[in-house]
């Protein structure tokens, strides 16, 4: 990601339409813009497209950095679309993977639910993208500007007020 931004590549982030979504992508958008990024957003239509990363959006980035947010883990044909145009991929999701335990073939995926990857497995979309934020600056003002999108996420997602999410939502609210 610093790389891209480094490069003066556009960052394109997919996320949702649900208010997990919709917080994860401002989160992550905002924090990569005061780092100095190109950003662009894009959220499906959800009468008309669906959920999550699709060919037809894939069909609308012509380069740079995809990042999803709340989306992306069950996303295989849009994410193959994606490397075959020569775009970098970076999966942020917090759903299970499908029944086959298959991961995207993205050049990274986060996702708690990977088998020996994180000790904790109850986040949603938006508490990941303020993990990544967190790792991506220690800038006190981005996180503390941010941090109320990462609670409203997780509340709204009925995640579990336990553990890492207990304190996303301290430090939100």
């Amino acid at each position: 990601i610093r790389d891209a931004i480094k490069k003066g590549l556009t960052i394109t982030i997919v996320g949702d339409y649900d208010a997990d979504g919709v917080t994860a992508s401002a989160s992550l958008s905002y924090t990569l813009e005061k780092m100095g990024a190109k950003v662009k957003v894009r959220l499906p239509r959800r009468l008309t497209e669906g959920y999550g990363l699709s060919t037809k959006i894939v069909d609308e980035i012509d380069d740079g950095l995809l990042i999803t947010v709340d989306n992306g883990i069950v996303a295989f044909e849009a994410i193959k679309k994606a490397k075959e145009k020569g775009l970098q991929v970076i999966v942020t999701d917090h759903h299970l993977l499908d029944e086959s335990g298959e991961i995207p073939e993205a050049d990274i995926v986060i996702d708690p639910h990977i088998e020996g990857t994180a000790d904790f497995a109850d986040y949603c979309g938006a508490g990941i993208a303020y993990k990544l934020a967190k790792e991506l600056t220690s800038d006190e003002k981005i996180l503390k500007k941010i941090s109320c999108f990462a609670a409203i996420g997780t509340i709204c997602d009925v995640m579990p007020l336990i553990e890492e999410n207990r304190l996303i939502v301290l430090e939100g609210l």
